[in-house]
């Protein structure tokens, strides 16, 4: 649907007007979601070569586009160019909107993501130590987007091999994320892969070789084959088939 409006607004020639413009950015999200993160970028990255030119490289649909970019770069393990990005991104629109505006949050919420997938947990966790108690302020403790950061927390902190807090984290987040979204979410399913993780480093790999293929089919089935989290899943399970009990 969303590619049928972005050819059809290009062949009535509103490809450069802000319908033209939000049907891209719609199809550009659809592709990500859908696991083409590759043909997402492609798209994103035309669309704001013409959004700047004609909105100007302020305007807060440009710098929505452009966190849409710095989150599929992210997507594509390219997690070096998507820190440049979101520390560019940041500078902006803390300037341009107030620092504790939810597009501000989310933007440093996935600063922290990529600080934890470049293996920088300690900073990660700094990150999101001082962005939770604001977020749970403007959002409230039940939001989408503080249930994300959460979990990120959970997750930096299986990194530092802190299960025992992560596990708490976790088991907390589970409920509110499947009441939310449902219990095959992707965000639910993150968190799942996230649990196994936490049976495996305190010894029960066997239960967590249980449940990891079943998750891994939700998983690709949700996201799409080639996410980043499938790729996550896949080598969690080769690790997992590698040990002992």
């Amino acid at each position: 649907l969303c590619e049928r409006a972005t050819r059809l607004s290009r062949r009535q020639g509103l490809d450069a007007s802000e319908l033209g413009f939000s049907a891209r950015f719609d199809f550009a999200q659809a592709l990500r979601l859908g696991g083409r993160a590759r043909d997402a970028f492609e798209e994103v990255a035309a669309l704001l070569l013409i959004r700047e030119r004609v909105q100007g490289e302020e305007h807060p649909h440009v710098l929505t586009t452009r966190y849409l970019e710095a989150s599929i770069l992210h997507d594509l393990d390219r997690c070096d160019d998507a820190l440049a990005k979101v520390e560019a991104l940041l500078l902006v629109y803390e300037r341009v909107q107030r620092k504790e505006h939810p597009h501000v949050l989310g933007t440093r919420n996935l600063e922290a993501s990529i600080l934890h997938s470049l293996g920088r947990y300690e900073e990660a966790l700094t990150k999101v130590d001082a962005l939770l108690p604001i977020h749970e302020r403007v959002q409230g403790e039940e939001h989408p987007h503080v249930l994300e950061n959460r979990r990120l927390r959970a997750e930096i902190l299986v990194s530092l091999a802190d299960t025992h807090d992560a596990r708490t984290e976790i088991n907390a987040l589970l409920p509110l994320q499947a009441g939310q979204s449902g219990p095959d979410h992707t965000y639910s399913l993150i968190s799942e892969l996230i649990l196994l993780k936490i049976l495996a480093q305190d010894g029960r790999r066997a239960q967590a070789r249980e449940r990891i293929d079943g998750l891994v089919r939700r998983l690709t089935k949700a996201t799409g084959p080639g996410h980043r989290r499938v790729r996550q899943a896949i080598e969690f399970r080769e690790e997992l088939g590698k040990g002992g009990q």
